[in-house]
């Protein structure tokens, strides 16, 4: 189940890197988003991943 699961999952790269600036990130976005459909690609997610814009853990 777990293996099903990521064959329909994806990262996209650029320039070799999976973390990029915001600017890029909403140009593939907007063209990602003219592909969707619910055959071929269902969603897209995307993640902001500089600690001042999510809520972190608790420290233990």
């Amino acid at each position: 189940m777990k293996k099903a699961k990521y064959l329909l999952s994806f990262t996209v790269y650029v320039n070799g890197d999976q973390v990029y600036a915001k600017e890029i990130v909403d140009d593939i976005e907007t063209e990602l988003l003219k592909l969707v459909d619910d055959k071929s690609m269902t969603s897209i997610a995307k993640y902001d991943r500089h600690p001042a814009n999510n809520p972190q853990p608790p420290k233990r």
